[in-house]
C-alpha cells in the first residue's frame, strides 16, 4: 500500500520550488512506495516545464514523478484525473503552497493503514506568510488554512490542503454516479468547497473523517494573498461555496423538509439582512474603531456571498437535493 501525492496547479511556476523541495526531503520507509502526480490545469505560464526541471535535480528512492495535462479549467477536473491515474491506495492533496514536514507521508500512511474505515485524513497547517509580512493581517491568520482540526469528527470534514483520501472510496463515488455540485477553484477564482463536499460524501457513505495534529505542514502565503482585499474576497467565496453544500448539511441533520420552500424562505431572510447591512454600513463606519469596522466588512462580504450563492444556484440546489437523496438511498452505509 503506497501513497500518491497530487499537486493540482494553475500558473504555479513561482510557487513550486519550495513545495517540491519539501517533498524531496520526505523520509519515507523503503517499504512504502510513493509517487508525485502534478496536474497542469490549463496554466498559461511554464508550470509543467519548471516542475520537471526542479524535480530532475533530485534522486529519490521508491518514488516516481509524473505530469498530467488537464485542459478543463477547475480543480475538480484536475483532481479527478490525478486520482484515476494514481497507482497507490492513498492520495495526498499537496497544494502548490504546502510545505510538508519530512515525516508527513510516513505518518499519514501509517494512520491510513491502521483503520480501513478512514475515508479522509486531515493535517495541521501552520501559517507561513512571505516576509516582510503585512502588519494589517497580523490578527487574521485564522482566515487562512491554519491550525489544528480538532473538530473534524464532529463536522465530518477536513480542509483540502494536506488531506489524504482513500482512493478506492473516492473512485467508488465517481463510478457510482455521484456528481459534485462544487467545482473547486477555477483559475484565479476563489470559489471552493470541493474538499468539504468530498469529506461529507465519504462520511455519508460510511467512512470516518479524522485529523492528526502530528501531520504538520507550512501554508505559505505570498504577499499578494496578504492583502485585505484578498481576504475580503475569500470571505465572500467561502460563504458562497458553503451555500452549495446546503444539501449535505441537511442530510447530516436528517432534515427531511421540502427543499424549495426552505430555499425561498432563506432568500427572503437574506434579502432583509442584506438591506439592513447596506443601510447601517455608513453609520458603523463612523462609529466603529478600525478593528470593529474591519469585522463589519468581513461580515458583509460573508452575507453577500451567501445571498449571491443562494440566488444564483437555487435551481441547481433543488435538482442536487433530489440526486443526492437518490444516490444515498442506493449507496449509503448509514
Amino acid at each position: 500500500m503506497g501513497m500518491s501525492v497530487i499537486i493540482c496547479c494553475y500558473n504555479s511556476e513561482k510557487r513550486l520550488s519550495e513545495t517540491l523541495n519539501h517533498l524531496a526531503l520526505q523520509q519515507v520507509p523503503k517499504s512504502v512506495e510513493w509517487e508525485v502526480i502534478l496536474v497542469d490545469n490549463a496554466s498559461t505560464d511554464r508550470t509543467a516545464a519548471t516542475a520537471m526541471y526542479l524535480w530532475e535535480r533530485f534522486e529519490i528512492p521508491n518514488s516516481t514523478f509524473r505530469i498530467l495535462e488537464e485542459p478543463r479549467l477547475g480543480k475538480n477536473f484536475a483532481f479527478e484525473k490525478a486520482v484515476r491515474a494514481a497507482q497507490h491506495d492513498y492520495v495526498l492533496t499537496c497544494d502548490d503552497d504546502n510545505w510538508l514536514a519530512q515525516d508527513y507521508i510516513a505518518r499519514a500512511h501509517a494512520i491510513m493503514v491502521s483503520d480501513v474505515r478512514i475515508g479522509a485524513l486531515g493535517g495541521c497547517g501552520i501559517f507561513k506568510p512571505e516576509e516582510p509580512s503585512n502588519p494589517e493581517i497580523a490578527d487574521l491568520s485564522n482566515q487562512y488554512v491554519n491550525g489544528p482540526q480538532n473538530d473534524s469528527e464532529i463536522k465530518h470534514w477536513v480542509y483540502g490542503a494536506g488531506s489524504v483520501y482513500r482512493r478506492s472510496a473516492f473512485i467508488a463515488l465517481i463510478e457510482g454516479g455521484w456528481q459534485q455540485i462544487t467545482t473547486g477553484r477555477k483559475g484565479r477564482s476563489l470559489i471552493c468547497g470541493e474538499d468539504v463536499e468530498i469529506c461529507m460524501m465519504l462520511y455519508l457513505t460510511g467512512y470516518k473523517i479524522i485529523a492528526s495534529n502530528n501531520l504538520l505542514f507550512h501554508h505559505f502565503v505570498p504577499h499578494k494573498r496578504q492583502r485585505l482585499k484578498y481576504l475580503k474576497e475569500l470571505s465572500y467565496w467561502l460563504s458562497y461555496s458553503d451555500i452549495l453544500l446546503i444539501n449535505y448539511h441537511l442530510q447530516l441533520a436528517n432534515d427531511t423538509r421540502p427543499i424549495a420552500p426552505m430555499l425561498n424562505g432563506w432568500v427572503r431572510n437574506l434579502t432583509c439582512d442584506l438591506i439592513k447591512q447596506i443601510l447601517f454600513m455608513p453609520i458603523r463606519k463612523l462609529k466603529q474603531n478600525n478593528n470593529e469596522w474591519l469585522k463589519s466588512q468581513f461580515a458583509f462580504m460573508s452575507l453577500y456571498g451567501r445571498f449571491r450563492g443562494l440566488v444564483e444556484n437555487k435551481s441547481r440546489l433543488i435538482k442536487h437535493h433530489k440526486l443526492l437523496k437518490q444516490f444515498l438511498t442506493l449507496h449509503s452505509a448509514k
